[in-house]
């Protein structure tokens, strides 16, 4: 409900909502199994995980290159999928696709491979900008339970006035919702960078 009341806001033009923020120190990592593959060593079967809305990828710009997104008969009471970036796709399956496969996470090697892979997105910069071609994997909203959440509004316009507008539809939803760290994705950007900044004098400073 709070996304597509946000949604219907003045000058938004599409909202989505994610488990984990983008350009944050804020990640997911899990091991994964693939139905049918030998297991690997813990270092290398691993890959960042985010749950998130159908309409996160439209909010967020990231492009479907194969496969089905995520759509709104995907509920808890159908089979769970999910969607995964080009590079988790090439490192799992190499030259085969990986649509239609079947994953599990977690660290047992018994663990139920029930996920499986409908689509394909692009790789997108997710922890920080010194990490390329991330292999992630994107779970369903409607099929998980996860309480962080972090919501994404593509505008137009003034953001500022955007932001205090979903401020105040929060709070006439939820009075006692914690609201924090809201700003563009410009400005998360923005302080990525001067992180990479002060981790490049660190580096010079001691070598």
């Amino acid at each position: 409900e709070l996304e597509m009341r946000l949604q219907n806001l003045p000058d938004v033009r599409s909202a989505g909502i994610a488990t984990n923020a983008v350009l944050t120190d804020s990640d997911w990592d899990s091991m994964i199994r693939v139905a049918g593959q030998k297991n690997r060593p813990e270092e290398r079967s691993s890959a960042y995980v985010n749950r998130v809305s159908p309409s996160y990828f439209k909010t967020m710009g990231i492009h479907l290159l194969s496969g089905r997104g995520f759509r709104d008969s995907d509920t808890e009471n159908t089979p769970r999928v999910v969607l995964v970036s080009e590079s988790f796709a090439k490192y799992f399956f190499l030259h085969e696709s990986a649509l239609g496969h079947w994953i599990g996470r977690g660290q047992n090697p018994d663990v139920p491979t029930n996920l499986q892979i409908v689509g394909i997105v692009n790789d997108i910069d997710y922890q920080d900008l010194r990490q390329k071609q991330l292999r992630q994997v994107y779970l369903c909203a409607p099929q998980g339970n996860e309480f962080d959440t972090t919501v994404y509004l593509s505008v137009q316009g003034n953001p500022r006035a955007v932001l205090s507008s979903a401020r105040r539809l929060v709070h006439q939803m939820e009075p006692k919702a914690p609201i924090t760290n809201m700003k563009t994705v410009e400005r998360q950007l923005e302080e990525s960078l001067v992180t990479e900044r002060m981790i490049a004098s660190l580096s010079s400073a001691f070598t």
